[in-house]
């Protein structure tokens, strides 16, 4: 059953973090949804679940905080629905509850280390060939279903989550590559970022990449990799500027969604579409909120408005529909995951948080993508540093070699 249970967490990173289960729908390659495909894979858990419930009782602490704060998510919504019930408002429950139920059902799978482990390396697998899909829409972009034709989005069809994903699964996979090939890694998967043009993604990169550096200073002097980042950043400004005002850049050819958000990392202008559009509904979810601070607006208040989208923001997401209360929800989720992050190897929960929180800011599909639902259940149960098995890292084996050896020079009274 072991082995059982690591091919569901395989299956769960091949098909639902690299986002195949909506690609093949989108692209018309089969009728089923993504709502079907965790349907089959729940089924699939069946034995799992009657196997560990009778040979190990219930799951450990860590899914059971899972499980707790789905439970008050839920029963939150529920409250906030009975306020003002209607079929929108209906919809947003039931996408909640979906996805409440697949996070737990990810958090089960991959209770384990062992689990983990296997995740942790299929994310890895799913990051490096996203990339190779991104360089090939670039040059051929007729090839895929993509939302944006001129942005490589992978198997994501929109390119933002495409960007936010891949810098997650540098987050999952990143305690896995040998220390030597961590610093390549995550410059690949920046590579493949960019050619998202994924502004939040992009600066979620950055933000994440040197969390992880920085904490992994055993080899990597966490000052030098900092400061070092901070300068190659500063260059690259300053080669963009450059360029831009000598015209080195007047030849390259991009349309009008691509020369706007190049022109943010030359300008840090925020006038095009796309941000005045994230501006104006804003400021209207913040009027919203004004409005009613306290009881909010109840679910989907802004899904059912007339804006073309909704808030493009998780915290104001929930402050509309559920009032002051709502600003909770997402901050609380990552304490847990905080709560499970293991002493030896902590740089991975933090950067996932830190971009977490970050990517809030721009996204109010937090709680319903996949892939970030699966991290959510991966770093919860304590991701991939403990699943490392017979490998310490650096402080803790110092500490432990320097605690053996105190206890052998120690006198034999004071033993």
């Amino acid at each position: 059953m072991r082995r059982y249970q690591q091919a569901l967490a395989v299956a769960f990173v091949l098909l639902f973090f690299s986002s195949l289960d909506l690609y093949l729908f989108a692209a018309d390659f089969t009728t089923l949804t993504p709502r079907d495909w965790i349907l089959f894979v729940a089924a699939a858990m069946v034995p799992l679940v009657i196997h560990r419930l009778y040979r190990e009782g219930l799951p450990n602490r860590q899914f059971g905080k899972l499980a707790l704060w789905s439970a008050g998510y839920i029963a939150l919504s529920f409250v906030w629905y009975a306020f003002s019930p209607s079929d929108v408002a209906l919809q947003e429950l039931r996408d909640r509850l979906l996805a409440v139920t697949f996070m737990c059902l990810a958090g089960f799978v991959f209770s384990t280390p062992e689990s983990r482990k296997v995740a942790g390396f299929g994310a890895i697998v799913v990051v490096l060939v996203t990339v190779v899909i991104n360089g090939i829409q670039m040059a051929q972009p007729s090839w895929f279903v993509m939302d944006m034709i001129t942005r490589s989005c992978g198997l994501y069809v929109n390119a933002n989550q495409c960007g936010a994903a891949l810098v997650i699964g540098m987050i999952v996979g990143y305690q896995l590559i040998p220390r030597r090939l961590r610093l390549t890694f995550c410059l690949i998967v920046g590579a493949g970022v960019a050619i998202t043009f994924s502004r939040s993604a992009s600066g979620g990169w950055l933000i994440a990449a040197g969390l992880l550096l920085a904490s992994d200073s055993a080899r990597a002097r966490a000052r030098e990799v900092t400061v070092g980042g901070l300068i190659a950043v500063a260059m690259v400004v300053v080669v963009i500027q450059a360029a831009n005002m000598t015209g080195a850049l007047d030849g390259l050819v991009l349309d009008d969604n691509q020369t706007d958000r190049v022109s943010f990392f030359k300008t840090f202008d925020t006038s095009d579409d796309a941000s005045n559009e994230r501006k104006d509904v804003a400021a209207k979810a913040w009027g919203m909120f004004v409005a009613n601070p306290i009881r909010g607006n109840g679910l989907g208040s802004t899904v059912q408005w007339s804006e073309r989208s909704s808030t493009h923001n998780m915290y104001l997401y929930f402050l509309v529909d559920h009032g002051l209360l709502g600003v909770l929800i997402l901050p609380t989720l990552m304490l847990f995951v905080l709560q499970a992050r293991p002493r030896a190897a902590q740089g991975g929960h933090w950067a996932f948080s830190a971009f977490t929180l970050w990517y809030a800011f721009f996204s109010h599909n937090v709680f319903t993508e996949r892939y970030q639902l699966l991290a959510f259940a991966f770093f919860a149960m304590g991701g991939a540093a403990e699943a490392v098995r017979g490998r310490l890292a650096p402080v803790a084996r110092r500490r432990l070699v320097r605690t053996t050896a105190e206890s052998f020079t120690a006198p034999a009274e004071a033993r």
